[in-house]
């Protein structure tokens, strides 16, 4: 037996005789519990602004991102500042006739203790399109015990 195995073996040996210390001491309950807590701010306070033309707004929206950070538009990486950055997300939707966005999936991904990664799956409503599938990346940042998007991107589904 070698190294290695000796220590897979005494590993396992103590999860089976001490089985809360593997979850006092390892990183993985933390990890579940930052993944669902971003999760959770993000259906519970970024996706119902995006419910409806009517609750999308910027006193609604400013919140929800850092004053700074960056955002894909096109082929251009730009910097999001706010709230200029709003206004002129909000002239684009009205202008493209969008109704509505709703949360089809969330898959989480721990940067660090306190950054998120979600990649979300929309569907979108248009006034005279028929309902369009987009996804997305976003970084968030647990600032002062509040999420906060930080980074946000178009990808492919």
């Amino acid at each position: 037996m070698n190294i290695h195995q000796a220590l897979g073996q005494l590993s396992l040996l103590c999860v089976l005789v001490f089985p809360g210390l593997a979850n006092a001491t390892g990183t993985i309950n933390v990890d579940a519990e930052l993944n669902n807590s971003a999760k959770q701010w993000f259906v519970k306070h970024y996706a119902p602004v995006w419910e409806n033309t009517q609750s999308l707004n910027s006193k609604a929206l400013a919140p929800l991102y850092h004053q700074q950070g960056f955002m894909r538009m096109g082929e251009q990486l730009v910097l999001w500042q706010q709230p200029a950055s709003i206004e002129q997300l909000l002239h684009e939707l009205n202008r493209q006739q969008w109704l509505s966005a709703k949360v089809l999936s969330i898959q989480a991904d721990n940067i660090g203790p306190s950054t998120q990664s979600l990649n979300v799956v929309w569907q979108s409503d248009y006034k005279n399109l028929a309902a369009q599938i987009s996804c997305e990346w976003y970084l968030l940042e647990n600032l002062q015990e509040k999420w906060k998007i930080i980074g946000q991107r178009y990808i492919d589904c």
